[in-house]
């Protein structure tokens, strides 16, 4: 079969749209993985398979392999046989799956998850009048105390990224997580510019919340199929009183409402009850606006090459990554 252009890869997809994270899977993620220096093997079984699968260059002409969210099956060929060779061919000696099922192959090993394993999803066929009523009273008041102090929120593309940038940074620095380099996050804006209302495309947009003419609060919004996802936000040490954060993530809702979109992605929480997760700390926060918790399967990493995976996994253990 030819190979498929975007929107007919797209379209796959989305007849077969996971709830959370199908845009790890669509072209433009590619592309601007592709961007930002990433190789993509974009495997496509005709109609019956696909999977942007990422690659992450090892000595000696060896790949890591990695999928997040896939492969995506259509019908019921669910047989992964080709896709591994396929994989296997590119020099990876091991695959890494965020899968949407819970059936691992043999040989397939427990593996931290890539992207966020468990979620929180907002129903926005609600009226704003009942998202506000399903809130918790503490959210609810601080998103109108920020309104009365005079937080505003602005929308934009790439021509707002300097202004988010330091946000990020500030909020890296302050809450000690680690962020991607800058490029990363200014390639994303740049090549998923896009008009949000085209559904079948994933783009990305910046909605920068502002006091007294100066941004405290900011966020990337990514776009596709039936979900708005808030994918990257940060926020300034100065006016942290007047509760940016919350309307910064109420305006981030109305809009994905008003664009079209079913579902609002906060993309990662905490699993229930755990305390020292790296998301515990946001996830109350999140919690505040209501929505349904949303868990992916376990992850699961199968070694291609089981001599070159032996020593792979020695060295990501000396280094502290297992």
């Amino acid at each position: 079969m030819p190979h498929m252009n975007a929107t007919q890869w797209n379209q796959l997809i989305l007849a077969n749209e996971p709830l959370s994270g199908a845009f790890l899977q669509s072209s433009e993620w590619a592309d601007f993985q592709e961007a930002a220096g990433a190789h993509v093997l974009r495997y496509q079984d005709g109609e019956t398979c696909l999977a942007n699968v990422i690659l992450r260059p090892l000595p000696f002409g060896r790949t890591a392999a990695a999928i997040m969210r896939g492969p995506l099956f259509s019908g019921s060929q669910n047989n992964v046989d080709d896709l591994l060779s396929a994989i296997k061919k590119t020099g990876a000696i091991t695959l890494q799956i965020d899968p949407l099922t819970a059936t691992a192959p043999t040989g397939a090993k427990p593996f931290h998850a890539r992207s966020p394993q468990t979620t929180l999803l907002l129903d926005l066929h609600q009226t704003e009048e009942e998202l506000l009523a399903a809130m918790h009273e503490k959210t609810r008041y601080n998103i109108r105390y920020a309104q009365r102090a005079g937080v505003t929120v602005r929308r934009g593309g790439a021509e707002l990224f300097s202004e988010l940038w330091t946000l990020l940074e500030a909020a890296a620095t302050r809450d000690r997580f680690r962020t991607h380099p800058k490029h990363y996050y200014e390639t994303m804006v740049r090549v998923l510019a896009g008009d949000p209302t085209e559904q079948q495309h994933t783009t990305a947009q910046i909605l920068l919340a502002e006091y007294q003419g100066s941004p405290v609060a900011g966020m990337i919004l990514l776009t596709f199929g039936k979900t708005a996802t808030y994918l990257h936000g940060g926020s300034a040490n100065e006016h942290r009183n007047v509760m940016a954060p919350h309307l910064l993530q109420w305006e981030g809702i109305r809009v994905a409402k008003s664009l079209g979109y079913h579902t609002y992605d906060f993309w990662g929480i905490a699993p229930e009850g755990a305390t020292t997760h790296p998301l515990a700390g946001v996830t109350r926060f999140k919690r505040g606006f209501g929505g349904t918790t949303w868990s992916a399967p376990d992850s699961w990493e199968l070694p291609l090459h089981p001599a070159w995976y032996t020593i792979y996994a020695l060295v990501q253990k000396m280094r502290g990554r297992r």
